[in-house]
């Protein structure tokens, strides 16, 4: 995250904050114990030093859900400390700028992505492009997943789904629950190839009478046969985007 920094607006830091700190609030607080020499699990009520146990031996179903309740609240707790430090470059610890988090009716919203299938199963995971148990088409395309993991941005890759009466494949659908909408990125590789820009051509025009406007929602990086995209101008798009959902979708307060 601290690589944004300077070029994310703290607007989407501040919405950020809130929405892992909301992620959190609905996950029970669990514990890990032991009771006579074998492996237990505490889920608090929300009442004060009140709680039931969970045995790992008799229970291992559960036992392996609650183990992940505990790595999820943990992976929040780190986020929203990373954030407040970021967010203490701007303010005083604890003292930040009043905000309204506005959302907008939009058809693709988190009910829309989470609706999507991730394509990368189906791509050939012997190809040299993998990271974090996905295949990729192209070198680039694993580095925008990997810029996109840094900001701890949720996306699917590769995702195939109908607008404006066709099937059109998306490079990533990037879901920003802060603001209850999605936003598309597209990597076209070499625009200096005639057949594939008609290809893109077509496809942009759809999902513009679709309702996904480019700059608006639908951000794209391309190249030619001797320049493309590097992590510095993926990273700049990304931080782009990003500014572009926040300043529709908050309100700053005086």
């Amino acid at each position: 995250m601290d690589k944004y920094i300077d070029i994310v607006p703290v607007e989407f830091w501040l919405a950020k904050k809130e929405a892992l700190e909301r992620a959190m609030s609905v996950l029970p607080v669990v514990t890990r114990g032991v009771r006579r020499s074998k492996a237990i699990y505490r889920v608090f009520t929300g009442e004060k030093y009140k709680y039931r146990e969970i045995s790992q031996d008799k229970d291992p179903v559960t036992a392996q859900k609650l183990e992940s309740i505990i790595y999820r609240r943990n992976a929040l707790k780190e986020q929203i400390k990373t954030i407040k430090r970021l967010l203490s470059s701007y303010y005083s610890p604890n003292e930040y700028r009043d905000f309204e988090v506005i959302n907008k009716e939009n058809r693709y919203d988190t009910d829309f992505f989470d609706c999507l299938e991730d394509g990368s199963c189906s791509i050939d995971n012997d190809k040299e492009y993998v990271y974090n148990g996905r295949a990729f088409r192209s070198r680039i395309e694993m580095m925008i997943a990997t810029l996109l993991d840094e900001l701890g941005l949720e996306y699917k890759y590769d995702v195939k789904f109908k607008v404006d009466g066709q099937i059109v494949t998306v490079d990533f659908v990037i879901v920003l629950r802060e603001f209850s909408r999605c936003i598309f990125f597209e990597y076209y590789g070499r625009c200096d190839d005639p057949i594939k820009n008609r290809k893109n051509g077509v496809k942009i025009e759809h999902m513009c009478n679709g309702g996904i406007y480019l700059g608006r929602d639908l951000f794209i990086l391309s190249g030619d046969e001797v320049s493309t995209a590097g992590p510095s101008e993926i990273r700049k798009m990304i931080a782009f985007a990003l500014s572009i959902v926040a300043g529709k979708h908050l309100r700053i307060g005086h």
